[in-house]
């Protein structure tokens, strides 16, 4: 699902999850189509009920313990969806759906009370269409029970690494249902298992895993087993190497496939290793598959990492780093070193690991990290608000830093959690999951960037990206003609998102199951009724409203055909329309696979490195409604005609030192044709739009313009406008102080708050934040300011006020000469920074302290306008109104940054007339703290998550699914105010007074959800 750019998710937009989903409606028989042939279904189950975790008591075994026993036992369990069992401890544990990412299944993953020694179980339905025999194919990395309608079929009491199909067990299943339980415990923080039904006699090529290695110590030997067969000479051998930090062989040795190999440790140093396994598939392509080790005692060496942390400069990549692996080791340990018992290394492994190698770094061993097998974790500190940021890079088994070398990014899906960053998929992955090898033994740079968490990989999303790129380009040898872009879900949906607004810096992309346009959803009727601003907006939501620019990238989209998170016809329908236009797209679309791995990586990577980038294309194009974001290859777009209309750009070489320039909505743009197609020594020939223009390239460039420019303030790339164009510049919050209202004072730190409290849930970090009197002019001008307060109330507003295009009044707002009469209203607005023309000015203000209550600084709905005046408008129950109509005006700035009539919006005065205005609950209300504890419960939202109420204290809390919880403001002692979003919440009584549920009414949307507990 494609994710807000915020982590409070508005209430009212859990009520449109169902459409967002885009469940499509089965297809229907016209649409049916068959798969090849094959006489075994090969997949792993993926779709599960799990209940767990159980604790065994203190002299019992989790594997010989049937902590199923009051519900018919292991052997007669009938599982269902919130069927609950009671733990020895008296809590319940309930049966509930879980579907796996991919085919390794995380048993634990989510459940509560995991920890060593637990069990857990999983149980799948198995339909069989007649009786008869059936192989039962298991792999897992921890001890492991099997049954199969009853019937114990496996039990291994094992430590060993994941293999697929290690195990196996023939069964007869009977004619229609049969159930599968599984019971696994969680052996040295592992519980992952796989399985699946196949044909008997079935042979299976081993795609998945060459060979599964596993590791055992006793006293000072370890003892690697190479496969989990045993010995075939008539396989290729395999190699083991024992491998210090920084990448030294400490031993080494090659045998044949599933021989044991005995290495001696006793003389290694205490600290943490790597078991290296390598060998060739029947292609000639090597395999390998890692396996972590630690010598000695794991805590001290963790006490040493956070000592170094402490004393770290934070200022420096490598300092910073530090600090983030000491927040890793704890997260791993659940607390300070010193508060843990045993030696749990595989915790820790990663992070030690790395600090080793840093370590080794930092004393002067290069390459301990730039090195064939490398895990280096590219760091930088973004100015956007001074947090620091990492990416993942993995190095190729033969990286040579004399070579060129292709580079991939893989870009993550959006995470329901937002956590920090130490608690992201894989951040101590130090191996990535791709083949080690590909067509002509080719190896790949491959890198997984945060991309600054749930983003979309818009803003500054897109800007990790770039940045990323560039410091790979420092630190490694990029080959820059071979720069590769994927992702799945939101990296999907960020893979299109990124590779039309920078088309000239990859040479392919391959979106999985990403992408989204509103002609694939909206039904056909109201389609007709959108307006031009409607039309506008929506298409400049849409995943290919830049796809112009894509004219020379090819392209590889993947989508499985039963996603329920993210309807298959929205890549349908990309991919249709660019396949019309010509376009290099491929499309795969895999039957029965819904948002879940689609296990294609390897085969992208594959089709990417048949794919050089073209840097000097004659034929490129351009479409976009971002200034900002408006170039493609040899082409700038630096000024538009007017701001609501996308502006575009059809640009040729067609003889020498000619080029075709055909655009729409463009005033002013830069040409920069390298040698490759011009003669910069010769003038140029632009023919723009059927005129013919002659330029001279000054610095490899040339700029045409309809008209020049008096006014020297203009919209540029640099600064395009748009409010939500804010946080991709350096920014701080200044907090107006200064009011004589104490009220205002009040109400400015609380919209403060908001916005700061926002940015540290959302992206874990302090934002810069200044009291308005104690901001230097060095600070003031470093830095996009957002203003909290106007004139009256903030002294930065107050010290900038004659040189911004904003007047307040008590009863009127003016804007650049335009006056609106209103009664307590906020006006938002971004401006250029009067100190600083690379920076803005983002003022929230009121006129008064009601005004400034009924504010949104968090531009919720109004990121795509430049400024916006509202009075507090809200519609009544039931009623879905778009929010542009309940404010007093909305607008942009046209490219002057000046106010026109024709970029204004007014408000609907009828609905506005007739809707409700919010009010600022008063400083001495008073409700009784009873009627707080009788709302407190869980309410179901229509085909949503559950949202909690709860007491913090005097305080209301709502907690949507797992969002943040935020506070509920009372208004009366039924009607509440949520200031991060604007919403209000009523809640609902049966005639008894008893609390039956509540409604929500936000931005236009309202739902109404029924108390369940």
């Amino acid at each position: 699902m494609k994710a807000k750019t915020t982590p409070v998710v508005s209430l009212a937009f859990l009520l449109l999850i169902p459409s967002l989903l885009g469940q499509a409606p089965s297809p229907s028989l016209k649409d049916e189509m068959r798969t090849p042939w094959a006489r075994s279904n090969e997949r792993y189950i993926r779709q599960w009920l799990v209940v767990g975790a159980f604790k065994p008591g203190p002299s019992s075994s989790a594997l010989e313990t049937d902590f199923l026993a009051e519900q018919g036992g292991e052997t007669g369990i009938k599982p269902a969806n919130g069927l609950a069992h009671k733990r020895a401890e008296g809590t319940p544990a309930k049966w509930h759906p879980v579907d796996s990412w991919g085919d390794p299944f995380g048993i634990m993953d989510g459940l509560d009370q995991r920890e060593d020694g637990t069990a857990a179980y999983a149980f799948a339905t198995i339909k069989r269409p007649s009786a008869g025999k059936a192989l039962l194919s298991f792999g897992s990395e921890a001890p492991i029970r099997a049954w199969i309608n009853g019937r114990l079929v496996l039990d291994r009491n094992v430590d060993r690494s994941l293999t697929p199909d290690e195990d196996s067990a023939e069964v007869d299943l009977n004619a229609g249902d049969n159930g599968l339980l599984i019971k696994v415990v969680q052996l040295a923080g592992r519980a992952v298992f796989c399985a699946r039904v196949l044909e008997p006699g079935s042979v299976l090529a081993r795609t998945k895993a060459e060979i599964g290695p596993s590791i055992s110590a006793s006293g000072d030997a370890l003892t690697v087993k190479t496969d989990i067969a045993t010995p075939n000479p008539g396989l290729k051998p395999v190699t083991v190497e024992f491998v210090a930090p920084g990448g030294k062989i400490l031993f080494t040795k090659t045998v044949p496939r599933g021989t044991a190999v005995s290495i001696p440790t006793g003389g290694f140093a205490d600290g943490p290793y790597e078991v290296r396994c390598t060998t060739r598939t029947l292609t000639d392509r090597l395999y390998v598959t890692h396996l972590g080790w630690y010598k000695g005692g794991s805590i001290p060496a963790a006490r040493e990492l956070l000592n170094a942390a402490a004393a770290a400069d934070a200022s420096k990549p490598e300092g910073f780093t530090l600090k983030m692996l000491a927040d890793m080791i704890e997260d791993r340990l659940g607390g300070k070193p010193d508060q843990v018992k045993g030696n749990p290394w595989w915790k820790i492994h990663s992070p030690l690991m790395e600090f080793a190698e840093l370590k080794l770094e930092a004393n002067g061993q290069a390459g301990a990290r730039i090195r064939p097998y490398g895990f280096y974790r590219l760091a930088y500190r973004d100015d956007v608000d001074g947090s620091p940021q990492f990416c993942r890079a993995y190095l190729p088994p033969a990286y040579d830093p004399a070579k060129k070398w292709p580079l991939v990014l893989q870009i993550h899906g959006f995470n329901p959690a937002n956590p920090k960053y130490v608690r992201w998929w894989s951040a101590d992955s130090r191996h990535p999951g791709i083949n080690a090898e590909f067509a002509n033994h080719q190896g790949v740079i491959y890198m997984e960037p945060h991309g600054r968490g749930n983003t979309t990989y818009l803003g500054l999303g897109d800007t990790d990206i770039l940045t990323v790129v560039a410091l790979a380009r420092k630190r490694f040898n990029v080959d820059d003609d071979r720069v590769y872009l994927t992702g799945d879900s939101m990296g999907g949906w960020g893979t299109w998102n990124v590779a039309t607004r920078h088309p000239d810096l990859f040479a392919a992309i391959a979106p999985v199951y990403g992408g989204a346009d509103y002609h694939s959803q909206v039904p056909e009727a109201e389609l007709a009724k959108l307006s031009d601003l409607e039309r506008l907006r929506f298409e400049k939501q849409s995943s290919w409203a830049m796809a112009d620019c894509l004219l020379n990238m090819p392209i590889f989209v993947h989508h499985g055909d039963v996603d329920k998170s993210v309807s298959v016809d929205y890549s349908r329908y990309g991919v249709r329309m660019l396949q019309r236009w010509g376009y290099n797209v491929r499309y795969r679309e895999i039957p029965g696979r819904g948002h879940e791995a689609l296990d294609v990586m390897n085969d992208v990577i594959e089709w990417f490195l048949q794919h050089k980038r073209n840097p000097d294309p004659l034929h490129i194009r351009i479409r976009s409604a971002e200034l900002r974001n408006a170039s493609a290859y040899w082409a700038q777009v630096e000024q538009a005609v007017s701001p609501l209309n996308f502006m575009v750009v059809d640009a040729e070489v067609i003889e020498p030192n000619t080029i075709r320039l055909d655009t729409e909505n463009v005033a002013e743009v830069t040409l920069s044709p390298s040698k490759a197609l011009i003669d910069p020594a010769k003038p140029l020939r632009i023919i723009w739009n059927g005129a013919l223009q002659t330029a001279t390239l000054k610095e490899g460039k040339a700029t045409v313009a309809e008209a020049a420019h008096s006014n020297p303030q203009l919209k540029r790339s640099i600064l395009p406008g748009s409010m939500s164009d804010f946080t991709t510049t350096p920014f701080a919050i200044v907090v107006g102080t200064v009011s004589k209202d104490p009220e205002m004072v009040q109400m400015c730190r609380d919209k403060a708050d908001v916005v700061i409290k926002n940015w540290r849930e959302w992206q874990k970090q302090e934002p810069r934040v200044f009291k308005d009197t104690e901001l230097n002019d060095q600070d003031a001008a470093r830095y996009s300011l957002q203003l909290i307060g106007g004139p009256e109330a903030n002294a930065i507003s107050a010290k900038l006020a004659s040189r911004l295009p904003l007047e307040i009044a008590a009863d009127e707002i003016t804007i650049d000469g335009k006056s609106f009469k209103v009664t307590n209203a906020a006006v938002q607005m971004i401006y250029p920074n009067p100190l600083n023309p690379e920076r803005y000015v983002l003022l929230v203000a009121g006129t008064s302290a009601d005004g400034l209550y009924v504010s949104d600084p968090l531009n919720r709905d109004m990121g795509d306008w430049d400024f916006a005046i509202l009075d507090g408008r809200y519609a009544a129950s039931a009623r879905r109104i778009a929010p542009m109509k309940l404010r007093v005006v909305t607008g942009m700035f046209d490219s002057s940054w000046r106010v026109a009539d024709k970029l204004l919006f007014p408000g609907d005065e009828e609905i506005r007339a007739s809707t409700k205005p919010i009010q600022r609950p008063r400083p001495n209300q008073n409700i009784d703290p009873k009627v707080f504890a009788a709302y407190v419960g869980q309410y179901q939202i229509p085909n949503g998550p559950l949202l909690a109420i709860s007491l913090d204290g005097s305080k209301l809390m709502a907690k949507p699914g797992g969002q943040p919880g935020v506070e509920l403001i009372p208004e009366s002692d039924t009607t509440f105010f949520v200031r991060e979003i604007n919403a209000r919440v009523i809640f609902t009584k049966d005639s008894t007074g008893k609390v039956t549920g509540l409604t929500v009414s936000e931005g236009g949307n309202d739902f109404a959800a029924a108390k369940v507990e």
